[in-house]
């Protein structure tokens, strides 16, 4: 039965979302494309001339590796829409083009030999410190650098083969020997550099480094790549946009995984209906009626005695409650769109602490949504576990699986509709959260508040992150 409720859910798109889609359609009949044989190529033959998007109709599932084709080396191209019968292709705005040609000259240059030089850097830690703290850093001093070699980032532990290295992979993905395992089962590749098995078996315990790759795996694809100008390299990006320009770059999704969170967001729309669609280009003042806050509660580990002395997490501001983030959400929408819409207000809230789901569920000063996901209560654990033990939350992170993935996916898809953000930045999750929405929405960041330590603004990637308004600021 469940099956076949996945089967009929992916069938229909909310009502709601097929209006806004067809309203904001401006897709000329030369850029739409049925799914048939040759599609990477008619692609790529009209890339060049469809500016405000293409659209492929028809068994878009079947043709799923040959979008991946066109989109890999392509890294200005994001899909905003995905259906059983429907993928939609965009640009990302026009004066962040030539930072993404840039980036395609060097990560997917023509490469003829068997071997590659690259600029290599490893992590295998959890989410938000891997692709938030080590390969962003490394990917920062890469861009600021000359970037003569392509960035190669591998999350993967180093400290066991890659097919021994469990986490965030099953049972969605298989095991495997590639070291780009754990990023390529959800995400496009990053470069068309890509090292083997069996050198990551040699060298894993010397990145990051420069090293000569041997050999690359996957399937290579010949395209001739104009250089923009070089002008592009003297850009310069704030920390934020920088931040934002790495998850656009690291974590385009594969057709499977869009596949895959698409099906899920039907399933959710279907039980909430009142979430707003997707939108297919951002405003300065959303209209109120049509927009969301994003919450983003990050607790956990961060208020158990180890880490809350390790860390000073509560001088860091880890200690909200979910009145202190709604304080700033509801604010920040009110300044946003110049409307109080009161508890009709739509706030979408994440978090790693079931204490707070519940609290959300129950309060009247908006209307809350959330997607379940499997997390611990922070007041349980605190009653029966070890309070003094650094690893109180550690089977929690450490055992997550593709299913939390996936939801993770799945909720980023769905608050990439707000136009307006609250967390903690100083949290390395938080900020995946963060750059996740400024990726999902074509490098149109939300206008932010963080909980704890700083501010930003950008306006490449119309970057605005400031400290609360109602709240008493962290002790920074």
């Amino acid at each position: 039965m469940a099956h076949a409720f996945h089967i009929l859910s992916f069938l229909a798109l909310s009502a709601e979302a097929l209006r806004v889609l067809e309203r904001d359609d401006i897709v000329s009949e030369v850029c739409k494309f049925s799914a048939s044989g040759g599609l990477t190529a008619r692609l790529l033959d009209k890339a060049g001339t469809c500016d405000e998007g293409m659209e492929i109709h028809g068994a878009v599932e079947q043709f799923g590796d040959e979008i991946d084709d066109f989109l890999t080396p392509f890294t200005e191209w994001r899909v905003t829409h995905t259906s059983k019968d429907r993928v939609v292709l965009r640009l990302v705005p026009p004066h962040l083009k030539p930072l993404f040609e840039e980036i395609n000259s060097v990560q997917f240059a023509p490469r003829k030999n068997l071997m590659c030089d690259a600029v290599v850097s490893a992590s295998g830690q959890w989410i938000g410190a891997a692709t938030q703290g080590d390969l962003k850093h490394a990917f920062g001093d890469w861009y600021r650098g000359k970037k003569e070699k392509p960035f190669v980032p591998i999350w993967m532990s180093l400290t066991m083969p890659a097919n021994e290295s469990f986490q965030y992979l099953q049972p969605f993905c298989n095991l495997t020997s590639s070291p780009a395992n754990r990023q390529e089962c959800f995400f496009l590749p990053t470069s068309n550099c890509m090292m083997g098995a069996q050198q990551w078996e040699r060298i894993r315990t010397q990145v990051p480094i420069e090293v000569t790759i041997e050999k690359p795996i996957g399937r290579l694809h010949e395209v001739t790549i104009e250089k923009p100008s070089r002008k592009a390299k003297n850009v310069k990006l704030g920390q934020a946009s920088l931040s934002s320009l790495w998850s656009m770059l690291f974590f385009r999704q594969n057709a499977r995984t869009r596949s895959e969170i698409a099906r899920r967001e039907i399933a959710w729309r279907a039980q909430n209906p009142s979430w707003p669609a997707i939108p297919m280009s951002y405003s300065e003042q959303p209209v109120a009626s049509v927009t969301c806050a994003a919450m983003h509660i990050r607790r956990g580990d961060k208020l158990t005695p180890f880490w809350m002395k390790a860390h000073h997490t509560i001088n860091q501001g880890f200690n909200r409650t979910l009145d202190d983030y709604l304080d700033e959400a509801l604010n920040l929408l009110q300044s946003t769109t110049g409307v109080n819409v009161g508890a009709k207000a739509r706030v979408i809230v994440m978090s790693d602490d079931a204490d707070i789901i519940e609290a959300a569920k129950k309060t009247k000063r908006a209307t809350t949504f959330h997607v379940d996901q499997a997390i611990q209560s922070v007041t349980d654990t605190l009653k029966t576990g070890d309070v003094n033990s650094p690893d109180l939350f550690g089977k929690s992170y450490g055992g997550s699986g593709s299913e939390d993935m996936l939801q993770w996916l799945l909720t980023l898809r769905l608050m990439s509709a707000c136009d307006v953000f609250v967390g903690n930045l100083l949290s390395g999750f938080t900020r995946f959260v963060y750059h996740e929405l400024c990726e999902q929405r074509r490098g149109n960041c939300p206008k932010a508040v963080t909980l704890g330590c700083g501010n930003d603004t950008d306006p490449a990637f119309n970057v605005s992150i400031s400290q609360p308004s109602l709240v008493e600021p962290a002790e920074c």
